[in-house]
């Protein structure tokens, strides 16, 4: 039966378009039931005792042993997938389930390769065939086979969704990682095949030091009409689309303006909408997780709305069919929590806590029936689902998402349950204790354990998180634990106020939420939210978790568990020792990022500096290039000098000043920067003339501005010195106002560089600013060729361009900085 059963789930499964769709979800549904089956010992229901059970030596009769919960205290601890030794008893051919299991594999590539519509080799995409993509439009055209740049210059592919930026959507065309796609919300689905246009504009992500010269990862921002869409999606069934859109007007309708974007991203894990300043509250304190639509959210879905609703429809169900009472229940279950995973998305995290519920449901049923005494191994549920994973679609193994998923489930499997003894402090249980200490215990039990599950999922996801955020929220988690009951609740009132809006919720859910930003506001002033992380080897991250973790679940002797202790606590404290040593001279770096301005520089006993950091055409200005740079200096605070409030001068420092503490702000205000970050921080600016910034050691820092006026004729200039070196970086002044602080003290020559300013857009008054500064080499922050080119080359002065060169460094050496 169960081979029959497996075999219908795959055939049904090949005959998808893509195993990431409904139905390849199905059949990864039958997969796992027939490896659960194995892993269970369901064949040898009437055979011998599997593990569990044991023989007595003198009668030579079997003994089962007591059925253990499925808790975390009783998790075995063995990290690699146990398969059963599965004998049917004499006499009789048992089913063997690992033959479900190849027969599931075999159908699902029979019924793909001969009943599939043939897609190998289809005419490629006429332009009079492609129409232009509107929102909510639905043409499309015949697709190209492969993911691949047109020879027209259009990048073709499969859109993968990978985030939301500035109410945008961000992803990328499948296997084209390289290059990232800005969308407007609703213009595409998941699994959509498109085409992106040539004439759409590219963008390139800022570039650090690390970075090579060549050009840096490309942003493509098409408009409506320059997407083209190809081929239908074969991720989403266009039911589930339909049902999905009626669920995201839903929450519009429900929440209004103001409330609506927190209803689609608990609904539906929709956050495009949120504003980007309460995104990075959440990913600040280290609560990002809870609005992404993951596994906690189906566990929460599940535990009190799908499976009460399973079992009141399995008992109506169950007046006629009373024998399969139980089993009626389950597959209700496993239903719903599949119609579930198309509604919310579909993510990744998703699907994986679909899979999860499949083996856990599935796990129970067949061991119930197997009266074998052999209980649940997690691990082995585990390993089957991450195989099951990683065999349809080999390429996720290197996926983010998949990483922190399947490390946070290991973690939490290995380490929830010996964390929560180590918070826990509560006495053990006493038949003769009154009701009122019993539930103190027992609240003092649960709040022990909800630590420890959430310490051990940070502990497990910590070497990831540190290799690819580099940053990481210290009380992360215990603001997570205090925050998860205000979330379920707030989960489960918004699901009801969409589906239900007579039963007038909305006032409490927004009382709820607003509880829970309070939290997070509070919990943001804390120390440590976020800790930028110095760079560090994978290598030693990993060997400290697992280090870790073995003096946790270490189940030998003393001694062992002794060794495992010492050898985490020396790599945890080499990794956290400082790396990098304090400067020992002027290093300054001009970093790429195109269209603006953003140089940081350090000192001996100064610090860091930050002049400018913002662009008008370049992404991850603050992420990918100024942040890493001040993480591999290893510096706790910086200071800032803001030449003026334009975008491309200011765009970054609001996300940096809140990782990094302000010490000085100078200069101009950007828009965005919260008081809190400059509580501590010594702000100053002025009308005109030159002020003295406050510094430490050798250097000396001039603030220069012309006139007292809003834009690039306010603007400022900075002065660095340094011994006999000297370097001037020009903002956006040019004419009268450029003139007045040439006037200035700070602007005499010989200067070793010259930041050229407006970014070298103006070509009057260059000859009197160089005449005035003799610089010995001009630098220019420009996206492409600058006007006062010519001039410069005319003059023979050394001239250095962000948009060919990349990032460029300046030093001194120790003995004349």
């Amino acid at each position: 039966m169960w081979t029959a059963l497996a075999v219908a789930f795959g055939a049904a499964g090949g005959l998808a378009a893509a195993p990431h769709s409904l139905w390849g979800l199905i059949a990864l549904v039958g997969v796992l039931i027939a490896g659960t089956a194995w892993i269970a010992g369901w064949a040898a229901a009437d055979g011998e005792p599997a593990l569990g059970a044991a023989r007595d030596a003198r009668t030579g009769s079997t003994r089962v042993a007591a059925q253990a919960r499925l808790t975390p205290a009783s998790v075995q601890t063995r990290p690699t997938l146990v398969v059963a030794d599965v004998r049917p008893a004499p006499g009789r051919a048992g089913t063997r389930p690992s033959l479900a299991l190849l027969a599931a594999l075999a159908a699902a590539a029979f019924a793909r390769a001969t009943f599939a519509p043939a897609s190998a080799s289809p005419a490629p995409a006429s332009p009079a065939l492609a129409s232009p993509a509107s929102p909510g439009s639905a043409s499309h055209a015949a697709a190209v086979p492969a993911n691949e740049r047109c020879d027209d210059g259009a990048l073709e592919g499969t859109w993968c969704a990978r985030g939301a930026v500035h109410g945008r959507e961000l992803g990328t065309l499948a296997a084209r990682t390289d290059e990232l796609v800005e969308l407007g919300v609703g213009w595409t689905i998941e699994g959509e095949r498109v085409r992106v246009l040539a004439s759409a504009d590219r963008t390139r992500a800022a570039r650090g030091l690390d970075a090579s010269a060549g050009p840096g990862r490309s942003v493509w921002t098409p408009r409506a009409d320059e997407l083209v869409r190809l081929a239908p999606s074969t991720t989403e069934s266009g039911a589930f689309t339909r049902l999905r859109v009626a669920l995201l007007a839903a929450c519009d309708r429900a929440g209004g303006v103001e409330h609506g974007p927190l209803l689609r991203a608990l609904v539906c894990g929709d956050t495009s909408r949120f504003d980007a300043q309460t995104l990075d509250l959440f990913t600040r304190t280290g609560t990002r997780h809870l609005l992404a639509v993951s596994g906690q959210h189906v566990t929460w879905i599940a535990a009190f709305a799908l499976r009460p609703l399973s079992r009141l429809l399995g008992g109506l169900l169950g007046w006629f069919l009373p024998r399969r009472a139980a089993w009626v229940r389950e597959l209700l279950f496993l239903a719903a929590v599949l119609v579930y995973v198309p509604l919310a998305g579909g993510a990744s995290p998703v699907r994986r806590a679909a899979v999860a519920f499949v083996l856990a449901v599935a796990a129970g049923v067949l061991l119930e029936r197997a009266r074998g005494g052999r209980r649940v191994d997690v691990l082995s549920l585990w390993s089957t689902a991450l195989l099951a994973e990683l065999t349809l679609a080999p390429r996720a193994i290197g996926e983010v998402a998949l990483l922190l998923s399947y490390a946070a489930t290991l973690g939490l499997l290995l380490g929830a349950a010996p964390l929560a003894r180590l918070v826990s402090r509560s006495p053990r249980f006493e038949l003769s204790e009154s009701w009122p200490s019993a539930l103190r215990r027992r609240l003092r039990s649960a709040l022990a354990l909800a630590c420890g599950a959430s310490l051990a999922a940070v502990l497990a996801t910590l070497p990831i998180a540190w290799s690819v955020f580099g940053e990481f929220s210290v009380p992360g988690a215990w603001i997570t634990v205090v925050a998860l009951p205000l979330f379920a609740l707030l989960l489960l009132g918004a699901w009801l106020w969409v589906l239900v809006p007579g039963l007038a919720l909305g006032e409490p859910c927004v009382a709820v939420a607003q509880a829970l930003v309070a939290w997070f506001e509070f919990a943001d002033r804390l120390p440590g939210t976020p800790l930028v992380l110095p760079p560090r080897p994978w290598a030693g991250l990993a060997l400290a978790s697992l280090a870790t973790f073995a003096a946790l679940a270490w189940r030998g002797s003393a001694l062992g568990r002794r060794r495992a202790a010492v050898l985490a606590a020396l790599t945890w404290s080499a990794l956290l020792w400082p790396w990098t040593a304090a400067p020992q001279k002027l290093e300054v770096i001009a970093f790429d990022v195109g269209h603006g301005t953003a140089v940081a520089l350090r000192a001996p006993g100064a610090g860091a500096w930050l002049f400018d950091g913002g662009s008008r055409d370049r992404t991850r200005v603050a992420q990918g290039a100024i942040a890493p740079c001040l993480a591999a200096w290893d510096v706790g605070s910086i200071g800032v000098v803001a030449s003026h409030s334009d975008r491309d001068h200011v765009s970054a420092l609001p996300w940096l000043v809140e990782r990094f503490r302000a010490r000085v702000w100078a200069g101009a205000l950007a828009d965005g920067v919260r008081a809190e970050a400059l509580a501590n921080a010594t702000v100053l600016d002025l009308d005109s003339g030159t002020v003295r910034l406050p510094t430490a050691g050798p250097l000396a820092l001039a603030l220069v501005r012309g006139e007292a006026r809003p834009g690039n004729l306010g603007s400022r200039s900075l002065r660095v010195d340094l011994g006999s070196r000297a370097l001037l970086f020009c903002g956006d002044a040019e004419g009268a106002a450029l003139a007045v602080q040439r006037a200035s003290e700070a602007f005499e020559g010989p200067v070793d560089v010259l930041l050229a300013p407006h970014h070298g857009a103006d070509p009057e008054g260059l000859g009197a600013l160089l005449v005035r500064t003799a610089p010995r080499a001009v630098w220019i922050s420009a996206s492409r060729p600058a006007p006062i080119l010519a001039e410069l080359a005319r003059r023979k002065l050394p001239v250095r361009q962000t948009w060919c060169d990349g990032a460029l460094a300046f030093t001194t050496d120790g003995a004349d900085p």
